[in-house]
């Protein structure tokens, strides 16, 4: 399973849920810091599950979600958010991404 985690303290935060380094640093898991660089990491590869943070200091996971549905093709069959904020904030647009991937005809629950 290949997995993107999008976030600017990925580390802190998984090491906080016992998640030791040599599990996230993996070639199975890929991380970002920055939407840039999230989105630099999307067009080169495709994901079974993006992680993805809302405040990544100085950009956002919205960048993310926006790119995104511009580029349906590169859409993850999951997107989870791993936020300190609101994940509400995240959700709204994930799951009308995903309602739209479903219409259009994009397999997301493989």
């Amino acid at each position: 399973m290949k997995r993107l985690i999008i976030d600017d303290h990925a580390e802190l935060k998984m090491r906080s849920k016992g998640i030791d380094a040599p599990d996230i640093d993996g070639d199975y898991v890929h991380i970002a810091k920055t939407s840039y660089d999230g989105i630099q990491k999307l067009k080169e590869n495709i994901y079974d599950i993006l992680y993805l943070d809302e405040d990544l200091g100085g950009s956002s996971g919205h960048d993310v979600l926006n790119w995104l549905s511009d580029n349906m093709d590169r859409l993850t069959k999951k997107i989870i958010p791993v936020t300190y904020n609101d994940p509400k904030m995240l959700l709204d647009k994930i799951n009308v991404l995903m309602i739209v991937a479903e219409r259009s005809g994009k397999d997301t629950k493989k």
